[in-house]
């Protein structure tokens, strides 16, 4: 009853505000089923979330995948509770689900935190071994550890710093000129609401990993097209170690402003 309620009025509210219904849920996973829509944002085999599930969770996707199996195989005697089965149907409906759909990312499964922290604290007490309780504790804080420092720090590091610096190198342009433009390769595409300023014309290219983009925007001479027919800066930003993605008539025209470490893209 509380779910019928809470999701009728949350799609009274949408339909309100678009002026026509609206079921976010469903209209997210037509979006995400549709390898049209998908294309500027990357195509997954349908195992990913597989991988994205021990990747999220770490060590706990360890023990419960264990102590499934002893489960399946009468090792393990402990009866489910009906909150542990609801869990358990809950993880594998969820992810079946969205595994249907060709784009998966990992904050897609990030609604199951509870019920694997759930499953796992159940199965830690009924195996009732403090030493197994402090392993999953030394081993699941280490982990967090880990993906906090590379995905926090490491991974796409170089972004924030680079999108900081931009102001300052477009301030230092002599003579002006009538318009700047700021071209991602190979890396995260910041909001463009993040560029926008009163005083400069400045536009935003997000090449990502499509090579076919270089010879849309610049001639066999390596020259930026719209600069051609108008005065513009150009700024690449791109991972120094994939500099030899970028066609060589355009690399011999570049000039190393600068670099931010650390920056891992995957």
């Amino acid at each position: 009853l509380g779910f019928g309620v809470t999701s009728f009025v949350l799609i009274l509210i949408d339909s309100i505000y678009f002026n026509r219904l609206t079921i976010a849920p469903l209209n997210n996973f037509l979006y995400n089923s549709n390898p049209d829509n998908l294309k500027n944002h990357t195509l997954h085999p349908h195992y990913l979330h597989l991988v994205n599930l021990v990747m999220l969770f770490g060590p706990s996707m360890f023990l419960l995948t264990f102590a499934f199996a002893q489960k399946l195989m009468g090792r393990f005697k402990n009866p489910f509770p009906y909150s542990i089965i609801m869990d358990l149907l809950l993880i594998v409906s969820y992810t079946f689900i969205l595994s249907l759909a060709p784009h998966q990312e990992a904050r897609f499964l990030l609604p199951l935190i509870i019920s694997v922290v759930s499953l796992t604290a159940f199965f830690i007490r009924s195996y009732s071994s403090m030493k197994l309780f402090y392993s999953i504790l030394l081993i699941g804080t280490s982990y967090s550890l880990f993906m906090t420092l590379y995905f926090g720090v490491i991974h796409q590091g170089g972004v924030v710093p680079s999108v900081l610096s931009i102001p300052s190198y477009l301030e230092a342009i002599h003579p002006p000129v009538n318009s700047h433009h700021l071209v991602f390769a190979k890396t995260f595409m910041p909001p463009e609401y993040l560029f926008f300023d009163r005083e400069r014309r400045i536009y935003t290219h997000d090449f990502r990993d499509d090579t076919s983009l270089w010879s849309r925007y610049f001639n066999d001479d390596g020259a930026f097209i719209p600069c051609l027919e108008d005065s513009c800066s150009l700024h690449i930003i791109t991972p120094t170690h994939l500099l030899d993605y970028i066609p060589s008539a355009v690399q011999s025209k570049l000039t190393l402003m600068d670099s931010f470490f650390p920056h891992l893209d995957v």
